[in-house]
């Protein structure tokens, strides 16, 4: 029982504290390995290594070296008493109930013998031995093309109805049909595991919960004769999670992001209102046990091992219920877990809307468009305070446009331009949800997120950095500050309203008129709303110039700063 690192004995380790402290818990185990041997062949260094790839009878032999491999735990972990559930057939492919098939031929081999090992190690409490667990098949949305009405490759979600569908509402469509086939060959192969392992990531807790319905038998106005697959009781929910990304750090980044089955992140209240909306499906139902995806937030861990940052940190860095910053202590996700299920609503109402909203920019030139980005869970309808400029909607995973048109809002996290005037101060997210298991409801439950702006007439120059020689100037703390700088450096200049489309110019003013700007000939960026980066051109002649930034979208230059700048030996 030796292992590199002494694995094995952390291993124990874990699970020995575990018991301590009066926790169960619960393995899974992932053979991708089995599975590349079974299609492509076993290495020759191994007891397969002689059948034909893709065979029956590799099938047989890696099943039994993987129930080996297997039972190997169950002989070092099962004695603490405390592993209830042994899931093991993560990610690979099911048995298809053919002679020739090596799935099938790998499973008949490897269940029995795993679950002959869990036999020797009985329960004192529970009574028994532990259980086995599957993968239930039950893990994606069925993608709905509204153009087409058809599933496609990706998935282009509808809050609203749609007249062609005769105005039913349409929410988040489950492929749950696939579950009953899925457990179907399972069957059919002799095999009945203890429990099936649910993944239940989710944009609406009612759709979801329609669709489970639907797998348990439950008739409603998603499957009106629907064929029992699982019950209630043998549902195991081992992953459900959002994250808290849309909040400033260390809760957050400032950034949106969906992951499985199109679940946004959040708000730190947002993720606790997700954990109630969602769990309290559950309940509902009597599903007896729940697994959350990370206690703590695990950013640092991402960003030092995988040099995670931006979308990839918000989707996996921020999923836990109390931050890795010990300052901070628990989010409000936590509380929502202690205070479950009596925190659940009473009656069968529309769970509440989650929302968060997001502007690309404090401060705002007028007449400038921003980037603003959502993220909706449990809503059926929803609305902004300020019109939509022209555009369309972008899904804010890949930027891939949604909708064409700017109205209705869709998708659970998306993006999309609003124009920006004097009187906007404040963009309101609204979302209303009437959904209840999929069908409308005659209650409504309403929600809302805010975010402050600050529009004015415009560009904000806040600093100026001379990159070659290392001079600065904060006018915020000195407005009288003068920077010198030589023809042919690099200009960096720091404020709020730049365009974030570009077409921003800096105008000098002295010993002449001149602009620095795209197509100067010098080196020229400003792709960005508080940054532009400009070659000084010998075109600039030395002197004492004032200087100020225009925004392409406003006539109104900001406030003019002073700048010396003295002849370089590289112009002529």
């Amino acid at each position: 029982m030796t292992s590199p690192n002494n694995q094995w004995g952390a291993l124990q380790g874990v699970v020995a504290a575990a018991k301590a402290n009066g926790i169960w818990v619960a393995l899974h185990f992932a053979p991708g390995r089995a599975e590349a041997e079974v299609n492509n062949g076993a290495p020759t260094s191994t007891p397969c290594a002689g059948y034909a790839k893709g065979s029956s009878a590799l099938g047989q032999c890696v099943g039994s070296s993987y129930a080996g491999w297997v039972n190997s735990f169950i002989s070092a972990l099962a004695g603490y008493q405390n592993v209830l559930m042994w899931g093991i057939n993560y990610g690979i492919q099911l048995p298809q109930n053919s002679p020739q098939d090596p799935y099938t031929a790998f499973w008949q081999t490897a269940y029995p013998a795993i679950v002959d090992q869990l036999q020797t190690y009985p329960y004192t409490f529970p009574s028994g031995r532990a259980l086995t667990m599957l993968e239930s098949g039950f893990g994606g949305i069925w993608p709905i093309n509204p153009a087409t009405g058809r599933q496609d490759v990706q998935p282009i979600l509808s809050l609203q109805p749609w007249s062609y569908l005769g105005s039913n509402y349409i929410g988040y469509q489950w492929n749950w049909q696939t579950v009953a086939s899925d457990v179907s060959l399972w069957q059919q192969t002799g095999i009945q595991p203890d429990l099936w392992a649910f993944q239940m990531y989710n944009a609406s807790a009612a759709d979801l919960e329609a669709a489970l319905e639907c797998v348990a038998g439950v008739a409603n106005s998603v499957c009106s004769a629907p064929q029992q697959a699982i019950p209630f009781s043998k549902m195991v929910v081992t992953e459900a999670a959002t994250g808290s990304s849309f909040e400033s750090p260390p809760v957050g980044n400032n950034l949106a992001i969906e992951f499985d089955s199109q679940v946004p992140t959040t708000t730190a209240p947002g993720q606790s209102q997700w954990l109630t909306n969602t769990f309290c499906a559950f309940s509902r139902h009597g599903v007896p046990a729940f697994g959350w995806y990370g206690l703590y937030d695990s950013a640092s861990w991402w960003e030092a091992n995988y040099d995670d940052s931006g979308p990839l940190l918000a989707a996996v860095g921020y999923w836990g219920l109390s931050s890795e910053i010990a300052s901070y202590g628990n989010k409000p996700a936590w509380n929502a877990m202690l205070g479950f299920p009596s925190n659940c609503p009473s009656g069968f109402l529309p769970p509440a809307p989650v929302l968060g909203l997001y502007a690309d920019a404090p401060y705002y030139t007028q007449g400038d468009v921003g980037i603003i980005a959502y993220t909706a869970a449990d809503v059926s309808s929803l609305s902004l305070s300020e019109p939509p400029s022209s555009g369309g909607i972008f899904s804010c995973e890949t930027s891939d446009l949604i909708q064409s048109g700017d109205t209705p809002l869709v998708g659970s996290c998306a993006a999309l331009y609003v124009a920006m005037q004097i009187t906007t101060q404040q963009i309101t997210l609204s979302g209303s949800n009437s959904d209840v298991n999929n069908s409308q409801s005659p209650y409504q439950t309403d929600g809302s997120a805010s975010a402050a702006v600050t529009v004015g007439p415009n560009p904000i120059i806040g600093g100026i950095q001379d990159y070659n020689t290392g001079q600065t100037c904060n006018f915020t703390q000195n407005p009288g500050c003068v920077l010198t700088a030589n023809q042919d450096d690099i200009l960096v200049v720091y404020g709020e309203g730049f365009s974030i489309s570009g077409g921003n110019t800096i105008h000098f003013t002295g010993p002449g008129d001149v602009w620095l700007y795209e197509t100067d000939g010098y080196y020229y960026w400003d792709d960005s709303r508080t940054q532009i980066n400009a070659q000084v051109g010998c075109y600039v002649s030395p002197g004492a110039w004032s200087f100020s930034v225009l925004n392409p979208k406003s006539g109104n230059p900001s406030a003019t700063y002073s700048i010396n700048i003295v002849s370089s030996p590289s112009c002529p």
